[in-house]
C-alpha cells in the first residue's frame, strides 16, 4: 500500500522591498496562511540579493523543521 505524499507545512517567499531596495523573506504556514517568520518584520534584516535571502530563509526553515529553539540563523 502506498501512502499519499504529505503537503509541505511551510512555504517560503522571497520578495524585493520597494524601499530600501533590498530583499527579505517570509515563511508561511500552509495550513492557515499565517506568517510564522519574517526577516524584515521580526528582525529588520534584509539582503542585497534574492539568492542571499533564499539562503538565509532556507537555513531558518530547516531550523524550524528541526524544532531548533534558536530564532535567527545568519
Amino acid at each position: 500500500m502506498r501512502s499519499a505524499a504529505l503537503p509541505e507545512r511551510f512555504r517560503l517567499e522571497v520578495r524585493l522591498m520597494s524601499e530600501p531596495c533590498l530583499w527579505c523573506w517570509e515563511i508561511h504556514d500552509t495550513r492557515n496562511g499565517r506568517v510564522v517568520g519574517s526577516s524584515w518584520n521580526d528582525a529588520w534584516v534584509a539582503y542585497g540579493s534574492s539568492s542571499e535571502a533564499v539562503h538565509a530563509a532556507t537555513r531558518r526553515l530547516f531550523a524550524m523543521k528541526r524544532g531548533d529553539s534558536g530564532r535567527w540563523h545568519r
